[in-house]
């Protein structure tokens, strides 16, 4: 497994219409804005399930967490299962823990 120095969290399943281009933007301003080199974006996981759950992004993205020394946690993350559970086990690793704000992406797109 590659080494990550951060992981961006959000809302996978409760948006699968627009989550990618969401996470493309907040990986973006995140490399722009951050000291992180090698930023792990769960949006590009590729799964060999049609539709998958959310506990099928978990079963990959927890190690990356605990190898990570900090989470980006995108807006709304709290609506989401998965990313609710990422920042519980942030949480408990005692991990860096960024809570990114829309108006950050709207300042910085400008």
């Amino acid at each position: 497994m590659a080494h990550y120095d951060g992981y961006l969290s959000g809302r996978i399943t409760s948006d699968l219409k627009n989550y990618k281009k969401r996470f493309a933007k907040w990986h973006a301003f995140v490399l722009a804005n951050y000291e992180v080199v090698n930023l792990f974006n769960p949006a590009k996981t590729k799964l060999k399930k049609e539709f998958p759950a959310w506990e099928d992004y978990l079963a990959i993205d927890i190690p990356i967490i605990c190898a990570c020394s900090i989470i980006f946690m995108m807006p709304l993350w709290w609506i989401s299962k998965g990313a609710r559970f990422e920042h519980y086990n942030a949480k408990k690793l005692k991990k860096r823990i960024i809570y990114l704000k829309n108006k950050q992406l709207t300042k910085y797109w400008k």
